[in-house]
């Protein structure tokens, strides 16, 4: 694993910093390092409110945000609309033909899309939706992520296999057969981690997919993510589904510190000092120790998001942000820890994305409730 002397790192280097487009949030979980936190964009911290809603399909996978585009992976296909006002740019999946999605990401102005109804991937064109390539699969694809490195589109499995891709072809560049259906990919400097429903975390070469090292937790892994510059060798950080989170290290993926009685669902926000797990409520954990410093509210599985000075989670009827600091209060007790609260309709689901200086979401529509796209600054 190439180290390249990380561990002297006085900043952290978060998919993406390298970038002029920063303010987009290119991937499910903004990049490759799956951090869910976009370091150079904001929200408004004042009363928010609603720059378009729109009536979809069911929430699929968690939306994009590139280049003026919100890419939303819905029920029906996918549908690409414009930030600005929620206008549709295309969609896939017309005329009543579903081709539900599991997953998108982008790279370059091209969307890859993970379909589960008919096996394959798909690239098409950012702005236009015309494809440039079509992998047909026999076997159900159910996790993307790209590398710049290369680049690579690397895509996982319920199988356990997971392929390296060519981005621009669609070759396959290197595959490799695990145990267990995958349930995330993180792609960090040369590594490649993989976790499994069954509870384990597989660290991969990125350049040949040979194994580094295995690990065995106690419960599905539910959220994973990479974050170099750590003081204490924690680089790796494992939620298990309902508990507990993990810091582990590089090379062998030993235990760096364990934080009990708190988990995330979909994603972990990571910040260069602490992270935020949102499994049933929102909590504040150090990279450095584990150590929970706050806790507040009460949130629903719906992965929570990151920018600037301010932490999104989703409730069953809205979208709350949260200071990172907690508000003020004396330890894990905090007094007005939340910034502000927008409703919505329907319950969020899938995941958040912060881009264009607004949250983007879907809810998936209960007790008859619509199900609804938000755009909210």
């Amino acid at each position: 694993m190439g180290l390249a002397g990380c561990g002297t790192q006085s900043t952290v280097s978060y998919a993406g910093r390298e970038d002029a487009t920063t303010a987009w949030w290119p991937q499910p979980q903004y990049g490759s390092y799956e951090t869910c936190y976009n370091p150079e964009t904001t929200v408004t911290p004042d009363e928010p409110s609603v720059r378009w809603e729109i009536e979809i399909a069911s929430p699929a996978a968690r939306p994009v945000v590139v280049d003026g585009v919100a890419v939303l992976p819905t029920a029906d296909g996918v549908r690409a609309l414009s930030v600005t006002d929620g206008t549709e740019l295309w969609r896939t999946g017309v005329n009543g033909s579903s081709q539900y999605p599991q997953s998108v990401t982008t790279h370059d102005g091209v969307v890859f899309i993970s379909r589960v109804e008919s096996p394959e991937i798909i690239a098409v064109d950012l702005h236009s939706g015309t494809q440039q390539w079509k992998l047909s699969l026999d076997l159900l694809p159910v996790a993307l992520t790209i590398s710049r490195r290369g680049p690579a589109l690397y895509v996982g499995f319920t199988d356990g296999r997971i392929y390296k891709l060519n981005p621009t072809t669609g070759e396959t560049i290197w595959k490799q057969e695990l145990f267990g259906a995958i349930s995330t990919l993180v792609v960090a400097e040369s590594t490649c981690l993989v976790g499994t429903e069954g509870g384990a975390v597989y660290a991969l070469s990125s350049h040949d997919g040979q194994g580094i090292w295995r690990r065995k937790f106690p419960g599905m892994i539910s959220a994973l993510g990479s974050l170099w510059g750590s003081s204490n060798g924690a680089t790796h950080f494992v939620s298990c589904f309902g508990g507990p989170v993990y810091g582990v290290g590089e090379i062998t993926g030993a235990t760096v510190w364990q934080s009990d009685d708190v988990w995330s669902d979909e994603s972990l926000v990571i910040t260069k000092d602490r992270l935020f797990a949102a499994g049933e409520s929102l909590t504040a954990i150090s990279t450095d120790g584990g150590t929970q410093s706050w806790t507040a509210g009460t949130t629903t599985q719906c992965g929570p998001a990151g920018a600037g000075e301010l932490v999104f989670v989703a409730t069953e009827t809205s979208i709350d942000a949260y200071k990172m600091g907690g508000g003020a209060g004396v330890g894990g007790i905090r007094f007005g820890p939340t910034q502000w609260s927008q409703p919505v309709e329907g319950r969020p689901e899938q995941g958040i994305a912060i881009a264009d200086g607004a949250v983007f979401v879907m809810t998936m529509g209960i007790d008859g409730d619509r199900s609804m796209a938000y755009a909210i600054e």
